[in-house]
């Protein structure tokens, strides 16, 4: 039975999102409750995870498309969500091969979408940071404590990554890269583009003659001063 993978409820006033970034592949086999695709709206990331195990047998919208709440992004075979049947001329081996497919799926950490971006970024391998959320996933912030336990590794790597950056700003060829804009960052420069359009943007200047005001505030600053202990001001 093919189950269909839906776009959840994704907030107040959120209607549509962009496809940021599948996690799986077609043809590749997920349990029940793994993220699949991750979503991203004006306001926040989703992650949509398997309803049912099996096969991940389509993908009907590919990265970098908009979706709205209720489309259909893939569709999941429980059909092959069954272990495959073992020869019953080699038992021993079967099982061992099973034991081995085991070890191998458990091996592999669990990291949210955010952790693997931020680990990315900051040059971490993953492999070796401990997950402490929910059945050993790895989060931002188990990224975070490994990076401020190796934070001298982190400013080699930082003072490398200034020193090439340097070498590249003293070449004369310079590169341009055209990358397609998040859909937050579309919203800000919307409302950015809104404001400059529907707001005066100036600046005015009247100028007063305070000579009058000036000659008064001397001729009675002492006596005013004397009287009340401070000094007699403009406002």
């Amino acid at each position: 039975m093919a189950v269909k993978i839906i776009v959840p409820e994704l907030g107040e006033s959120v209607l549509e999102a962009t496809v940021s970034a599948w996690l799986k592949q077609e043809g590749d086999f997920v349990n029940m409750g793994d993220v699949l695709v991750e979503l991203e709206t004006d306001k926040v990331n989703v992650e949509v995870g398997a309803k049912s195990a099996g096969v991940l047998q389509k993908i009907q919208v590919p990265k970098g498309s908009d979706v709205k709440v209720g489309d259909v992004l893939g569709m999941i075979d429980e059909k092959q969500s069954a272990s495959q049947p073992v020869e019953t001329s080699k038992p021993v081996e079967a099982k061992q091969e099973v034991k081995e497919t085991v070890v191998e799926r458990e091996s592999i950490p669990q990291v949210s979408p955010v952790a693997s971006r931020f680990a990315k970024e900051m040059n971490v391998d993953i492999n070796k940071v401990v997950g402490t959320g929910s059945d050993g996933r790895i989060t931002k912030a188990d990224v975070e404590s490994y990076l401020q336990g190796a934070s001298k590794q982190v400013e080699v790597k930082s003072e490398a990554k200034v020193s090439s950056f340097q070498k590249i700003i003293d070449t004369s060829s310079r590169s341009e890269e055209r990358v397609r804009m998040s859909r937050r960052r579309q919203t800000i420069a919307r409302r950015l583009l809104e404001a400059k359009q529907s707001t005066a943007m100036l600046t005015t200047f009247n100028e007063i003659d305070m000579s009058a005001m000036m000659d008064l505030r001397k001729r009675r600053n002492d006596e005013f001063q004397k009287k009340h202990g401070i000094k007699l001001g403009f406002m």
